[in-house]
């Protein structure tokens, strides 16, 4: 597995272009991925999206340099802030003072320090505060069909909608009954470099049959899963929590199946609040 070295290699070119006009295409190119992969393997593994992890690092360093006895918009123009007003309304959403009160008083934030790169973890201080426990469950190899899809990840809902469609075309019956799930669905997120490649499933008993033209049928192999209790709105803190807390204490690894899984259970309603499972294929690590 490459992604620490990679998104390590990118926080380094981050790291000493603070003061440089950059890009997330240019952090990328670095980690050697898609923008699309990038931002995703990025978040997992900080908590922070490349963007806002950019502009933390960017403020904090500003705030330094502020506290060192640089004039306000010397530091501004330093950090590529467009103007000092811009400088200081970021300045304050980010640490709730201006940078003049900031200079003035002892600070209770100071900001994002950069973080702690370690051989299997990327520890940013101050960072997800979070204490989740999966459910360790092995799998046995079980079949699928469902509705693929490549491209970017703004249309997955688009894409709930289509496989649903899809379904009551098939089976003559709505997927959701008086608002919930007829069924346990999965999602599956496969590993790829250049887009979002996401499959919307059902489980069935064979392959044997006919498939309908817009499904395809996979077989997913016997495995451990850990399993993440997540929502909508915790989804994303709960995937970069995985990656750079729960994994590297764990004594587990990823697996080497390419892909992650979503399983919504039957009577899932679909809200932001609602409970599903966001599960790694794991093994146990060797000491």
């Amino acid at each position: 597995m490459d992604y620490y070295d990679n998104v390590k290699r990118a926080i380094l070119f981050i790291e000493d272009n603070l003061r440089e006009e950059i890009y997330v295409d240019d952090m990328a190119k670095e980690a050697f991925y898609s923008q699309f992969h990038f931002r995703r393997i990025f978040l997992e593994l900080t908590g922070e999206t490349p963007g806002a992890y950019l502009r933390k690092r960017r403020l904090t360093e500003a705030a330094n340099d502020i506290l060192s006895g640089r004039t306000i918009i010397e530091v501004a123009y330093d950090y590529h802030f467009n103007s000092q007003e811009a400088f200081t309304r970021s300045f304050k959403d980010y640490f709730s003072t201006t940078p003049g009160l900031y200079k003035r008083n002892s600070p209770s934030n100071t900001g994002l320090p950069k973080p702690e790169l370690k051989d299997n973890s990327i520890v940013i201080k101050g960072g997800i505060k979070m204490n989740k426990q999966p459910e360790i469950k092995e799998l046995k190899e079980f079949k699928i069909i469902g509705y693929p899809y490549y491209g970017i990840p703004d249309r997955i809902p688009e894409m709930w909608q289509k496989f649903e469609q899809i379904y009551k075309n098939i089976y003559k019956k709505n997927f959701y009954e008086n608002g919930k799930a007829r069924e346990k669905t999965y999602a599956f997120i496969f590993n790829c470099h250049r887009e979002l490649n996401y499959m919307i499933s059902i489980e069935v008993d064979t392959l044997d049959q006919n498939i309908p033209m817009e499904f395809a049928g996979k077989i997913v192999p016997a495995a451990t899963w850990a399993m993440f209790e997540v929502t909508g709105e915790d989804i994303d803190e709960t995937m970069a929590y995985a990656h750079s807390e729960w994994f590297p204490k764990s004594g587990y690894e990823l697996y080497s199946i390419p892909c992650e899984m979503e399983i919504r259970m039957p009577g899932y309603k679909g809200g932001l609040t609602d409970i599903f499972y966001y599960c790694y294929p794991i093994k146990k690590r060797k000491k």
